[in-house]
């Protein structure tokens, strides 16, 4: 667990390979690049960061269950999300994801999906 450390990037976590959880909630992060050389994580939590994008290094992560990144600065659901068949649990609760991107990202099409949260989105309806 490395949550509340004030951790601003990954580049000098190493040696964890077997990791299976990894909690990263609560830092300053704004990517999450590295992570994709944990190739056992079950379970990453990326809560109330700093990130903007949706972290590409993700898709990389084929064992992945659980996504959390809850009350980050996302507006975006990338349609790759869709080829990580493990995901069972997805929260990417307050952020800034707008109902059209969130449709778009056929989340559906995840077979082992049993929770979705895209609560409390913070959009501008103007903007849609």
């Amino acid at each position: 667990k490395l949550a509340d450390n004030y951790i601003t990037g990954l580049s000098n976590l190493t040696g964890f390979q077997d990791l299976k959880h990894l909690d990263l909630s609560n830092n300053e992060l704004k990517s999450l690049n590295g992570v994709q050389n944990f190739q056992k994580i079950t379970r990453l939590s990326a809560s109330f960061n700093w990130l903007e994008r949706f972290p590409e290094e993700i898709q990389q992560l084929k064992h992945l269950k659980s996504l959390d990144l809850t009350r980050n600065r996302l507006t975006v659901v990338p349609y790759w999300l869709t080829k990580l068949h493990a995901l069972e649990s997805i929260n990417l609760s307050e952020n800034n994801l707008s109902p059209i991107s969130i449709q778009n990202a056929h989340l559906n099409l995840l077979p082992n999906l049993k929770s979705l949260n895209v609560a409390y989105q913070n959009v501008n309806p103007e903007g849609l």
